[in-house]
């Protein structure tokens, strides 16, 4: 069913970075974070931390490449001269036009 993966791997460190290091290699390979059940919800013992992966079908694997496509840029089209009047701009203050 997953491809001769270990259904569950118990992941145990005593440092936060090794920690994530861990688990960021494990979803790379397909396993996700169990978080199913309270027994196996990842956990911190003072310093040491624990997580269980379980691993993931493979129809439910992401791509682990980033696809990045350029966005479109549209050409700006000038503004054609208007050949409405213009309206003069009137003060608040004075009431005169400028």
């Amino acid at each position: 069913m997953f491809n001769n993966k270990q259904e569950v791997i118990e992941v145990n460190e005593y440092g936060l970075f090794a920690f994530c290091s861990k688990i960021q290699e494990l979803i790379k390979q397909g396993y996700e974070i169990d978080l199913t059940s309270n027994v196996r919800a990842p956990m911190s013992y003072g310093t040491m931390f624990v997580a269980y992966m379980i691993a993931t079908p493979e129809s439910e694997v992401l791509p682990t490449e980033l696809v990045v496509e350029k966005p479109q840029v549209e050409e700006k089209v000038q503004d054609k001269p208007s050949s409405e009047p213009k309206v003069p701009k009137v003060s608040r203050k004075s009431g005169a036009a400028e």
